[in-house]
C-alpha cells in the first residue's frame, strides 16, 4: 500500500478505533477541514462548519482521514459549498470510486487496516491529480494564526476583495471568511485552554479565568465565547477546557 507518506501531499492527519461509541454516533466539531470518516456501513465525507455534526457509526471498526484545507475539492471532484454541515455518503459524491471504495473498506474487519486503505486509496486518487492552488487559502491561515480577528482585516492581508475572498473559501473550503474566523477563535481557545491546564491548576475555571480567555483568544467578552463555542461545539467554555485537560499532563 501507498500509505502515510504517499497520501501526505493531501491528508492532515488520520485515526482508527475499534470499540463503539457509547451512542452509536460521532460527533464532528468544526475545525475547518473535509474528513471522510469509514464505518461498517461505508464511507460518508463530512464537512463541518456551523456547529456539530453527528455522523452514525455502524460497528465498531472505524478510520477517520482529515484532508488538507483546501484540497478537499480536488479530491472529491466538486466545489465544497454544497457539502458544509452535511455527511453524504462519499459513493454519492465522487461515483464509481467512493462505491469501489465503499466495497473495499467493508470488507474490512478493523479500524488500523481501514484506515491504511484511506490512505492508500486517497495517494493513488491524489497521483492522477494536479493539487489546486491553495495559495489564498495559507495565506488566510497564516493571517489567523498570527491573529487577524476580521473580514477586513483579512481581506487586506491577503489583498483581495471581500467578494472575491468569500467565494473562492467557499469552493475550496466549504465555507466563507467569517465562519473560518470563528473556527480559528475555537482553535485559539483549546489552544491557550491546553496551556492553561497543563499548568499548576487547582480547581475548576473561575469567572475571571474566563473572561481572560476571552479576551486572550479574541472574543469581544465572555458571554460572546460563550455563545460562539457553545453554536460550535455545544459544550460550554468550562467542559471543553475539562475536556482539554484531561488530554494535557500537568507541569510540576
Amino acid at each position: 500500500m501507498a500509505g502515510t507518506a504517499a497520501a501526505s501531499t493531501w491528508v492532515a492527519g488520520a485515526w482508527h478505533g475499534d470499540g463503539r461509541p457509547a451512542t452509536g454516533v460521532h460527533l464532528l466539531v468544526p475545525d475547518g477541514h473535509l474528513d471522510l470518516v469509514a464505518t461498517d456501513s461505508g464511507i460518508v465525507a463530512a464537512l463541518v462548519a456551523h456547529g456539530p455534526l453527528p455522523v452514525t457509526a455502524a460497528g465498531g471498526a472505524r478510520a477517520r482521514v482529515r484532508v488538507r484545507a483546501g484540497l478537499g475539492a480536488a479530491l472529491l471532484g466538486q466545489p465544497l459549498r454544497d457539502l458544509a454541515d452535511h455527511a453524504v455518503p462519499l459513493a454519492d459524491v465522487t461515483g464509481a470510486w467512493g462505491a469501489a471504495l465503499d466495497r473495499r473498506i467493508t470488507g474490512v474487519p478493523d479500524g488500523p487496516r481501514r484506515q491504511a486503505l484511506l490512505l492508500d486509496a486517497l495517494a493513488h486518487r491524489g497521483a492522477g491529480l494536479r493539487p489546486p492552488d491553495r495559495s489564498l487559502v495559507l495565506a488566510c491561515r497564516s493571517a489567523l494564526r498570527r491573529g487577524v480577528t476580521s473580514v477586513a482585516d483579512l481581506c487586506e492581508h491577503v489583498e483581495v476583495s471581500e467578494r472575491h475572498l468569500r467565494r473562492r473559501l467557499r469552493e475550496q473550503l466549504g465555507y466563507g471568511p467569517m465562519t473560518w474566523l470563528r473556527i480559528a477563535r475555537l482553535e485559539r481557545f483549546l489552544a491557550a485552554g491546553a496551556g492553561w491546564t497543563g499548568g499548576p491548576r487547582r480547581g475548576p475555571a473561575t469567572e475571571r479565568d474566563l473572561a481572560v480567555l476571552a479576551a486572550t483568544v479574541g472574543y469581544a467578552d465572555q458571554p460572546h465565547m460563550t455563545r460562539d463555542l457553545r453554536a460550535l461545539t455545544g459544550s460550554t467554555p468550562r467542559i471543553l477546557l475539562r475536556h482539554v485537560a484531561a488530554a494535557v499532563p500537568a507541569s510540576g
